[in-house]
């Protein structure tokens, strides 16, 4: 067996392991744990071996994760592990016990790829937990203590898990186990448990090995007497039936066999170990191959005996050392594959034997890598690189080598090592480290830097900078040389240096510096810059400005020069110089100045400006304007001239005189006074204002005018000027300035001026549509007046008018223009407005005859039915006219019981009950009653033979006449609408009777012309006659027109009288304040009726059809009322907030789609399409529906 070698300290160490062992042992009264086994019949053939295929040593590595690597176990409480064994699925099974201020244990089961662990301890209630064996079926079996250490009040105890369970069953049975340790079990179900003696309860002799025969509650002692053991721990049986029990003897430890149907206990154990500790033997356990391995737990040695071998059979397990102390391991089993596994006791985990990369420093110190993979037979390792930064003095680590000299493989960082057949030491690789070396190389102060780095050969290096900061007086840092006089090769900090040779050096290199130095050059005042820069050979240097305010009496400054005369080269403050090899100086430029002044040229008041500004040559200068006043009687001031006869150059002030090449003077100028114009007058319209004045007798060049608005109208040649197109009653502003030869302008004359009132219009003419007219007795129109006026504007004015007609008794006129049809014939319709008249020919002709309904008819007249079964009912009305028509959808249905049928508002019958019932028919006056009888289903009918009910019919149908009377009808035995809406449902009829009673009362309505052959007229007739809704000015309904939300709201209230008294809070809505419908908006909001978009409610959109329902489905209890399965879905309402609704709605017959089987739920509503499927809610209380068919 390859072995690591020993030193000093790994012999220390293992003394403190002994050490630490002999006081655990005294806590744990000198005895290891555990037992398991294979059990077998009394012929057993063994199965060939199975073996990972390794070809050399292994190594222990981790299964599980260790709990306390490194650390002492017992210093803080965890769960120490102690004995393991193997099912034939290779799940591993461990029990442990907390080491600590505490007692308590557990049993862990750990997945056959050691990813998983569950604790199966579950209602055990485990102290001291050790042996454990699980047979060929799953069942597990635990030796438990009450105690640890097994002191002599200790109870021992054997418990069972069987497979599938979570409830553990105590197998003791009464027998006394003064401390249960190790435990197994055979093929037949005999169990086997090792009762040893505790520390504190000498003498020896004492122990016992029991067997619980299977199906047995009485347990065997198997000892012969005398006992052959001093301190039994482990247990284990073969599959020929032969039992192994391990014992911590003195001196080194035994293993005793007991053969198949033999009471004679032999020592088989191992009689020499190699290694110089003795074999103090632990665990023991049999494979499913029938090899029998022990584990020595002073030298973790694994003793593997093959099957029937005697004490000369048994051979060690090759094991590499790594890094886990030998001194460590309790246990030992072998999975169906042949790996080894085993409980560490330093680390608190399961460990596996396989094979593993162990990394050697090498001679450097430092603790090398720790790599505690296992690796399968020709899996594929990754080298590790130094990671726990060993060092070695004077050397480089360069990689690792298979063997300590370095003439092995090498494997740098990061290669891969493949095919994997044993465990392998990679040694660290240690090369020669070069050094590199700064010089000062006469410097005056600082220090050089310091590299500490060891370079390998070849390898390169980095050249530092002056991070010392050296310096040499009078000189500066150049960078290093790899010669102290400069001779050789140069590098700057940064650079790279390839190829580093053995102990280099590099020399600072010192460049002589030169000085800058300034001179005033015939200065009056101030001071030169001073630069103390030093600026080595071929620098540059930034020329400096007058820092020190240099002056010169007379001159200006402007630079510098290399020569005191100004004959070298001139450099501006900035400027750089560059290369400098040699000291210089530089010398102020001064140029001389030029000045400024100004003359007042005959003034006869006020001063002149004064510049004291100095002016060197070729500078600009800016003109001054007359800041003194200057004034002169009779003249303007005009600017500046170079002359006092203003021949010369003029300048305006503010103008810029460039490049001054002298001294000057500027004359002031004066231009003559411009005269005003005289008796400046206005005369206006209510559109216009003009303007008339006397123009000056002086020479001039035109007039000018400024309005208020600073607008200006030029070219003006007379003495007047008219501005049109302006407002009337309005004042405006302006000023007349007179311009002469050179467009100089006057001070100018102000006109205040307004213009007149504009007259009143006059009527100039009457106009009235219609011009005629022909109606029916009863029938009305509306006249419209429109008068037209002087300005040619337009307005109605039909309130104004007076009205009459010469046939009162054929038609009638309001004071609002209406005109009411009478009787049959002629008249005239006068109206009157000032000195206007219009009149309309009216022709009234007799009124058509009514049609009326005769009959009705429903089919079929009686129904026998099955429960469950539904029937469509066809409703068809007569007419005087000799025309039916389908009313189904607009007739009222009422059955006397509703526990054997129903009938929805679409004249869907429903068969819910068994019995007899009659359904009551109504529609405009007319009834009929339908007999129904439900059956008891045929037994021998397959099914119902109930037809599928259609969908609702379209509530736009059209409906005849109205009827001259209708039958009472009883009100539904529950609400329809939601009390918390409405009340109750007699609130909305007594709303709808209402209105109905105002309109018999008012008389009728006017006609609107576009709804004649609109399918939804009668419903729009309806409701306008019920004043609910009304139409616009120009005589129209406008059906299919758009409909806002603020617009059904109102409808909705003035409909149903929706209470407000729904909610305790008002809800806000932050865009309805100023709105006409504010109030109806948060009486339903309040009420839950309508709802907003967050804080807004957004009145004036277009309502969609979903919201229409939505609205709807909050008033109408869709609970109540009866709804047919039988209509289809919409196939387009999936998406819609209000989808549950939309399809409620279609079941009770309120809505129709659009097309086909869509719904079209986001599409906006019409005004038509609103009022009918109001009216169709209102028809679902059939009350409500028989007074508005007999209102028609």
């Amino acid at each position: 067996m390859s072995m690591m070698r020993r030193s000093p300290a790994n012999t220390r160490a293992v003394a403190v392991w002994m050490s630490f062992l002999l006081v655990i042992l005294s806590l744990v009264p000198f005895a290891a744990f555990g037992s398991k086994a294979y059990a077998g019949t009394v012929l057993y053939t063994p199965v060939p071996e199975v073996t990972p295929g390794y070809t050399g040593p292994l190594t222990w590595t981790n299964y599980t994760p260790p709990i306390a690597p490194g650390s002492i176990p017992g210093m803080t409480e965890f769960y120490q592990p102690y004995f393991l064994d193997i099912d034939d699925e290779d799940n591993v099974y461990v029990t442990k016990t907390m080491i600590g201020l505490t007692s308590k244990g557990k049993v862990e089961k750990i997945s056959s790829n050691g990813q998983e662990s569950t604790d199966i301890s579950y209602d055990a209630n485990l102290k001291n937990p050790i042996g454990i064996a699980v047979d060929k079926d799953g069942n597990v079996y635990v030796s438990d203590n009450s105690q640890v250490g097994g002191v002599s009040t200790n109870k021992g105890r054997i418990l069972k898990l069987p497979h599938g369970k979570t409830s553990w069953v105590d197998i003791t049975h009464g027998e006394t186990f003064k401390y249960a340790l190790g435990v197994a079990v055979d093929k037949q179900g005999n169990v086997y448990a090792v009762d040893s003696r505790p520390s504190s309860s000498p003498p020896a002799g004492t122990e016992r090995i029991l067997k619980l025969p299977s199906g047995k509650s009485s347990w065997a002692n198997i000892t012969t007497t005398p006992t052959p053991f001093s301190n039994p721990i482990d247990i284990a049986v073969d599959g020929e039936g032969n039992v192994f029990v391990s014992d911590l003897s003195t001196g080194s430890g035994k293993i005793f066999k007991r053969p198949v149907n033999g009471t004679t206990w032999t020592n088989v154990a191992p009689t020499n170990v190699s290694g110089g500790l003795p074999f103090l033997i632990y665990g023991i356990n049999v494979d499913k191959f029938e090899n029998v391995y022990a584990m020595g737990l002073a030298n973790s040695k694994a003793m593997k005996l093959g099957y029937n071998g005697g004490p000369s059979g048994w051979t060690v397990v090759d094991v590499m050392s790594n890094h886990f102390s030998p001194i460590s391991n309790f246990d030992v089993a072998a999975d169906s594959s042949g790996y080894l596994y085993t409980t560490n006791f330093i680390t608190g985990n399961v460990v596996t034997l396989m094979a593993a990369i162990i990394y050697d420093g090498n001679g450097g110190t430092g603790i090398p890598p720790v790599d505690n993979t296992g690796y399968r037979l020709n899996e594929t390792a990754t080298v590790y690189g130094n990671t726990s930064n060993l060092v070695k003095q004077g050397y480089v680590f360069n990689g690792w080598n298979t063997k300590a000299d370095g003439t092995g493989t090498t494997y740098a960082p990061g290669e891969t090592i493949s095919s994997i057949t044993q465990s392998m030491t990679l040694y660290a690789i240690w090369s020669q480290g070069y050094t590199m070396t700064y010089i000062g190389n006469g410097d005056t102060g600082g220090s050089v830097p310091v590299d500490n780095n060891q370079y390998p050969p070849d390898v390169t290096a980095t050249v530092k900078g002056n991070t010392g900061g050296l310096v040499k007086a009078g000189h500066t840092f150049g960078g290093w040389n790899t010669k102290a006089d400069g001779t050789g090769i140069t590098y700057a900090p940064g650079d790279t240096i390839t190829a580093i040779t053995p102990s280099m050096k590099l020399y600072a290199i010192w460049s002589q510096d030169f000085t800058m130095t300034y001179s005033g050059n015939g200065n009056t005042g101030g001071s030169v810059p001073s630069d103390n820069n030093p600026y080595p050979s071929g620098a540059t240097a930034s020329v400096k400005g007058n820092t020190g305010g240099l002056v010169k009496a007379g001159y200006t400054f402007v630079g510098w020069n290399t020569k005191a005369d100004g004959t070298g080269i001139t450099y501006a403050p900035g400027d750089t110089i560059t290369s400098i090899t040699q000291n210089m100086t530089l010398y102020a430029v001064w140029s001389q100045d030029y000045t400024m002044t100004y003359n007042g040229n005959g003034n006869t008041g006020g001063s002149v400006p004064v510049d004291n500004n100095p002016y060197p040559p070729g500078v600009t200068a800016t003109v001054n304007g007359n800041t003194g006043g200057l004034v002169k009687a009779g003249y303007t001031f005009g600017g500046w001239n170079t002359k006092a006869d203003g021949t010369g150059i003029t300048y305006a002030p503010g103008e810029t005189i460039s490049s001054l090449t002298e001294s000057m003077t500027l004359y002031a100028i004066w231009p003559q006074v411009l005269p005003d114009v005289t008796n400046a007058t206005y005369s206006a319209t209510p559109t216009s204002i003009t303007l008339n004045w006397n123009n000056p007798l002086a020479a001039m060049n035109g007039i000018k005018i400024v309005d208020g608005k600073g607008a200006v109208t030029t070219s003006v040649t007379t003495h007047t000027y008219t501005f049109t197109g302006l407002t009337p009653n309005t004042p405006y502003s302006y000023k007349i300035i007179v311009l002469d030869a050179w467009n100089m302008e006057s001070i100018g004359v102000t006109v205040h001026a307004s213009t007149t009132a504009a007259p009143l219009p006059i009527l100039t003419g009457l106009s009235v549509t219609p011009g005629q007219a022909s109606l029916k007795i009863g029938e009305i129109t509306a006249s419209v007046v429109t008068a037209t006026y002087s300005d040619l504007t337009s307005a109605v004015v039909t309130p104004l008018v007076a009205w009459n007609t010469d046939n009162p008794n054929v038609a009638s006129v309001s004071a609002s223009g209406v005109i009411t049809a009478k009787a049959s014939g002629s008249a005239t319709i006068t109206g009157v407005l000032g000195n206007y008249t219009v009149t309309v020919a009216v022709t009234v002709s007799p009124a058509p005859v009514p049609v009326i309904i005769t009959s009705l008819s429903v089919d079929p007249d009686s129904a026998q039915m099955e429960q469950g079964e539904q029937q469509q009912l066809k409703v068809t009305a007569a007419y005087s006219n000799h025309t039916t028509a389908d009313v189904t959808a607009s007739s009222g249905y009422v059955t006397t019981d509703e526990n054997i049928a129903v009938v929805n508002a679409a004249g869907i019958l429903t068969a819910v009950g068994y019995g007899t019932a009659e359904v009551f028919v109504s529609f405009e006056g007319q009834s009929r009653t339908v007999a129904v009888n439900v059956v008891m289903p045929n037994e021998d009918s397959a099914g119902s033979p109930g037809t599928s009910a259609p969908s609702a019919p379209a509530a736009e149908t059209e409906e005849p006449a109205k009827p001259t009377s209708s039958p009472p009808v009883s009100p539904p035995a529950e609400n329809v609408f939601r009390s918390e809406a409405v009340q109750s449902d007699g609130n909305v009829v007594d709303n709808i009777r209402s209105r109905i009673e105002k309109a018999q009362n008012s008389g009728g309505t006017v006609p609107f012309t576009d709804i004649n052959q609109h399918w939804a007229a009668k419903t729009i007739d309806t409701f306008v006659r019920l004043n609910v809704i009304e139409g616009y000015e120009d005589g129209k309904f406008k059906p299919d027109g758009n409909i806002t939300r603020a617009e059904f709201a109102a409808i909705i209230d003035r409909v149903f009288q929706i209470s407000a008294g729904a909610r305790d809070s008002l809800v806000v809505m932050n865009d309805i304040d100023n709105h006409w419908a504010k109030d109806v908006i948060e009486k339903l909001t309040t009420a839950g009726i309508l709802n907003g978009y967050g804080e807004e409610f957004r009145p004036d959109h277009t309502i969609t059809r979903a919201e229409m329902v939505a609205i709807i489905s909050r008033i109408v209890n869709m609970n109540v009322v009866k709804q047919s399965d039988a209509v289809g879905t919409f196939t387009d309402i999936s998406h819609s907030f209000a989808a549950t609704q939309i399809q409620d709605a279609a079941n009770t017959g309120i809505i129709t789609g659009k097309s086909g089987d869509e719904f079209e739920p986001e599409a906006p509503s019409t005004r038509a399409e609103a009022l009918t499927i109001i009216l169709n809610t209102l028809n679902l209380n059939p009350e409500i529906k028989t007074l508005l068919d007999g209102s028609k």
